[in-house]
């Protein structure tokens, strides 16, 4: 486990600064269950907002083990109520007006490229799955139990130098899942972050790979960057990175 003192040595009072009271109340609930077998980490934009100071929007947790002792106490608990469990072992839970997601550890493939992923398993170790994930800055996760943070790609070094980093080698990352690319701008736009040169590079090469993805993935995304706080900096970054042609091909050319 990699950490930065600086960013773990403050990341509860932190994490507390940065929520609503509504969030606290539910976290503490969850770590006064004292689960036996089981393991939940506040992960994703979340963790990675909180860490820069910006209050997030929701909160995702991602949970490892006994799965039915979680099942057991979102049924047992009358406070929680479960919306809905997705076939990828997703849950969304309401906690008093607020929906909160948890998805259980997993390991992914893209067959064939750009769909929507493969669930190869469920259940595995960390390590595994921060692997499906897109960027350093949200593969940390943070042991609502322990109180640690588990880095082992280094983002919170690339938290504090500004970069915006993927877990794989660019081409890999870009090719596997070319919606990574549109959310590189989207996180580009929206946070003191920028990619390094290789990896800018590597988005104007395999630019041409968003033809392989669906139309309603490119067209969530092109309206998350459009709503990013920061769309005209958004719409630039389409054309410097040779992305906008192959959305709008035809105001293109």
């Amino acid at each position: 486990i990699i950490q930065t003192i600086s960013i773990a040595m403050k990341i509860e009072s932190t994490i507390y600064n940065f929520i609503t009271p509504e969030d606290k109340e539910f976290i503490e609930i969850l770590r006064n269950n004292n689960f036996k077998n089981l393991e939940i980490f506040l992960v994703g934009g979340a963790l990675r907002d909180i860490l820069i100071e910006i209050p997030p929007k929701e909160l995702d947790f991602c949970i490892n083990g006994e799965i039915n002792e979680f099942k057991e106490f979102l049924n047992n608990d009358k406070q929680m109520k479960i919306l809905k469990v997705s076939e990828f072992e997703t849950y969304k839970v309401l906690f008093k007006d607020k929906i909160y997601d948890f998805s259980v550890t997993r390991k992914e493939s893209y067959i064939p490229k750009g769909s929507l992923p493969k669930i190869d398993a469920f259940n595995v170790p960390i390590e595994t799955d921060l692997k499906r994930r897109d960027f350093t800055i949200n593969s940390l996760y943070y042991d609502i139990e322990t109180k640690k943070i588990h880095d082992y790609v280094g983002g919170i070094k690339d938290l504090e130098t500004k970069t915006l980093k993927a877990i794989k080698n660019p081409d890999i990352c870009f090719r596997e899942d070319s919606v990574r690319m549109l959310r590189a701008v989207k996180f580009e736009s929206k946070l003191p972050v920028e990619l390094p040169t290789d990896h800018k590079k590597s988005i104007v090469k395999n630019a041409y790979y968003l033809l392989e993805a669906s139309p309603s993935r490119l067209f969530d995304d092109v309206i998350k960057i459009m709503h990013c706080g920061n769309s005209i900096e958004g719409f630039q970054k389409l054309k410097e990175y040779n992305l906008f042609k192959y959305l709008f091909p035809r105001i293109n050319s």
